[in-house]
């Protein structure tokens, strides 16, 4: 569960930030570049970022499967799912810039975004004002698909370095035995999209509320949303 959870936050960190710079300075040099190395990371696929992944922790002499911390130290344990982590990372990354790109280039076009840098707001407030705020109604439906994606990739990264988790259920097919795991398996997967499906829509329908009976103040100024 930390490799999902994990890598979860990094890449949407990461990708929503990426994303952000790409939409509002998307004629530098240096956002070009980003551009470029996204671009090859995403056709990159994750049967060979495994294998490399694997190479380049036996160069640097780390762990090459995953130590647990009954078995090893805290920082073995680390050192044993950073890489994992980093990859799959890496991989989820383009993902999440796919999505919020879009999404984020049409608020960064607005006219609510040139009225707020027209009446001398910091980027701090516009970004959290304008941006994320009005990134959560049309943003948020797109995690479902996300941490889709995110379990999808998880369970080929835990086959290569030996990460107890849900890939290595797909073994014991055969035994009888492990049946009831594996359906406990598919029915928490089921929930958890579920769940995070309901709590979005509601979230969404919350502030679709808000937009239809409130105004909404930025600075000295308001207008209605």
């Amino acid at each position: 569960m930390i490799l999902v959870s994990s890598s979860f936050i990094i890449s949407f960190i990461v990708g929503f930030y990426l994303a952000y710079l790409l939409a509002h300075k998307n004629k530098t040099i240096s956002i070009k570049s980003i551009n470029i190395l996204i671009f090859i990371f995403s056709s990159i696929p994750v049967f060979i970022l495994g294998p490399l992944a694997i190479i380049f922790n036996k160069t640097l002499n780390l762990p090459t499967v995953y130590i647990d911390t009954y078995l090893g130290s805290y920082w073995q344990s680390f050192l044993s799912i950073f890489t994992p982590i980093l990859v799959l990372s890496l991989v989820i990354i383009p993902l999440v810039i796919g999505f919020n790109y879009p999404i984020l280039k049409q608020i960064t076009q607005s006219e609510y975004y040139s009225w707020a840098k027209a009446n001398g707001f910091s980027k701090n407030k516009i970004f959290w004002s304008v941006i994320v705020r009005n990134w959560i109604s049309a943003g948020l439906s797109k995690l479902v698909f996300i941490y889709i994606y995110l379990i999808t990739y998880s369970m080929i990264i835990e086959r290569f370095f030996y990460i107890p988790g849900q890939s290595f259920i797909f073994q014991y097919l055969n035994n009888p035995q492990y049946l009831n795991l594996l359906m406990y398996s598919i029915l928490l997967n089921i929930t958890l999209i579920f769940s995070i499906k309901s709590l979005t829509d509601l979230i969404i329908y919350i502030l679709d509320i808000k937009k239809m009976y409130t105004f909404v103040k930025i600075g000295v100024y308001k207008w209605n949303k």
